[in-house]
This record gives C-alpha cells, structure tokens and sequence, in this order.
C-alpha cells in the first residue's frame, strides 16, 4: 500500500494544499464546510464541531489525492 504524504498533513496544511493546488475550489469548500474552514482559519479548532473538522479533513484528503 502506498503512503499518501497528506494522510499525515494537519488541517491547517490540507488547506493550504487547497489555496495552492486548487484555488478555485476554496469558495465551494467554504460554503460546505463554512465552521470548519472558519475554525481552521482562526487556529481554532475547538471552536468547531470534531464531526464537521472530519468531514473537511476527509473531502480534503479526497480532492487532493486524485
């Protein structure tokens, strides 16, 4: 099984991952995860639901995999 480098990678960095590879992409992720991408933002994830912080983590994962 290959190791995917982003499995690794910490929400903040997933994001930036986002901004950089995918710029277009980042208003359709803050308008389905707004808390969580808000949350992420501010450096502050407890603000935020874990459940809603998962779910950005895994769409993340899945767009920058591909």
């Amino acid at each position: 099984m290959i190791n995917d480098r982003r499995d690794e990678m910490d929400l903040a960095e997933l994001v930036e991952e986002l901004e950089l590879s995918h710029p277009e992409k980042v208003a359709d992720f803050e308008r389905r995860h707004p808390d969580a991408m808000a949350a992420v933002a501010d450096d502050d994830l407890d603000a935020c639901d874990p459940d809603d912080l998962d779910d950005l983590a895994r769409d993340l994962r899945n767009l920058l995999r591909v």
